[in-house]
């Protein structure tokens, strides 16, 4: 049910970061706000969800215990799932959010640290963990300009628990939910939206399916449905993606492409080139684009797939199967 105080509470947060944001001390409008929203509870009396009804807040720093090792194989499966969706929440975050230089943090690097993160924190009894979204906008809204943020951000975490937790149980879940409104519009770039929008159709498809996902299911789930979704429709693009024309010498060592043709004439050498990728998946879409051969006679047939530096098995199978069955034919 639609509890009003809370709606209250959430939007009095909200508005408290968007006026806190036009004033000396808008690096502090998060916490402020929170501040704000968790007053406004105190002074009314109104009874809404706090964040101590939700969870138990720890007393103290985490100690080193050793993992129970019997559960390997009741939780390799899981475990490699939350791999999985640790390595693709984090590539998202680390384009979505550039470094201060503007360069593009390395895919490969993050994953490192966040394997490295998660062994670590694994012997502290801590949840998986990955480059978060959320957490990333907060920094970034609060003007962090390294990756030292996130370790001052979890010492300062060490520092409340073992001082104030008790008083961070009383942060109403709404004043939460209204900063992480902020947060998400803050996150959406809709420059890149647009330009994604209007330059790819399957990434149209991947995109409101996985918008719609997260309005459905869990957001762990969406994300990991939606990388899911883009390498399905990446693998029907491929297979269509491939284009075939035939090269006609025209003289002083030059060629000229030409739509090709609907048999291979007999008698001469025809030179075919391949735009497109060579996998499997367009293997059925390049086999319907060559020209026929029921008709042709002492035909020779010249593929050019120079800078197709990586195919697959199913192609080279392919290339072997036509080689056979256009010999055959003569």
């Amino acid at each position: 049910h639609w509890d009003v105080r809370a709606i209250v509470v959430g939007l009095t947060t909200l508005a408290a970061i968007l006026l806190l944001n036009k004033t000396r001390a808008h690096k502090f409008s998060l916490i402020l706000a929170l501040i704000v929203g968790s007053l406004l509870v105190l002074v009314t009396g109104w009874e809404v969800l706090l964040i101590g009804e939700l969870a138990d807040i720890p007393r103290s720093v985490p100690l080193p215990v050793l993992p129970d090792f019997s559960r390997i194989a009741e939780l390799i499966v899981p475990a490699l799932s939350l791999a999985i969706l640790a390595s693709v929440v984090s590539a998202g975050v680390g384009q979505s959010y550039p470094n201060p230089d503007g360069t593009i943090a390395k895919p490969s690097k993050d994953w490192v640290g966040t394997g490295a993160a998660n062994a670590i924190s694994g012997f502290f009894q801590a949840i998986p963990t990955t480059g978060g979204l959320g957490r990333t906008a907060v920094n970034v809204s609060a003007g962090a300009k390294s990756r030292w943020a996130g370790i001052f951000s979890a010492l300062i975490l060490l520092l409340l628990l073992a001082t104030i937790a008790g008083v961070v149980e009383f942060v109403p879940e709404a004043a939460l939910a209204g900063m992480l409104i902020y947060v998400g519009y803050e996150a959406i770039n809709q420059r890149r939206i647009l330009r994604d929008w209007k330059t790819f159709r399957a990434g149209q498809v991947a995109m409101v399916l996985t918008f719609l996902l997260t309005l459905l299911i869990p957001l762990h789930y969406a994300v990991f449905a939606g990388a899911l979704i883009s390498l399905l429709l990446y693998l029907i693009t491929a297979s269509m993606d491939l284009n075939l024309v035939e090269l006609v010498p025209v003289g002083e060592g030059r060629f000229e492409e030409r739509e090709v043709p609907a048999e291979f004439p007999s008698n001469q050498a025809t030179v075919l080139m391949v735009y497109g990728p060579t996998y499997f998946a367009a293997v059925q879409t390049l086999e319907k684009k060559l020209p026929s051969v029921e008709a042709t006679e002492n035909a020779v047939i010249m593929l050019d797939i120079r800078g197709r530096e990586t195919s697959d098995a199913a192609f080279f199978a392919w290339l072997e199967r036509s080689a056979k069955d256009h010999g055959a034919a003569g």
